[in-house]
């Protein structure tokens, strides 16, 4: 199985997930008009409209992700003639399980303490 094997279904699945956000966006903003028309105020309607952001986070989780899963693929390539595609995928899967097990020990960490955001330390 070659990387040129998965090329339509890496596609199809691109075009899948970029549909599910449009139709994910245009439905929310619909829903955040109609409340809006109505004239509904309170938190729970400000919690609609705030957006969750992974922010530093977020970033931190996928770029170890990102880096495990890089360096497992470019060391498949410098010694390709020992991995199958295979083996490859299975150490790309195990490396980013351990990845996101790295992320939840450090993660805690480097959390901001919600007193250090009113205080501005």
């Amino acid at each position: 199985m070659h990387l040129g094997d998965l090329t339509p279904v890496l596609i199809l699945g691109v075009i899948f997930w970029g549909i599910l956000a449009i139709v994910r966006e245009v439905s929310q903003n619909k829903l955040r008009h109609r409340i809006v028309d109505k004239g509904l105020t309170g938190v729970n309607v400000q919690n609609l409209f705030h957006r969750e952001a992974g922010g530093r986070q977020g970033s931190l989780k996928w770029g170890i992700l990102l880096l495990g899963v890089g360096l497992v693929l470019l060391a498949s390539q410098i010694i390709s003639t020992e991995f199958s595609d295979e083996a490859t995928f299975g150490v790309m899967f195990v490396t980013a399980g351990v990845c996101l097990l790295v992320y939840y020990f450090v993660a805690p960490k480097n959390a901001e303490k919600p007193e250090d955001k009113k205080t501005g330390r």
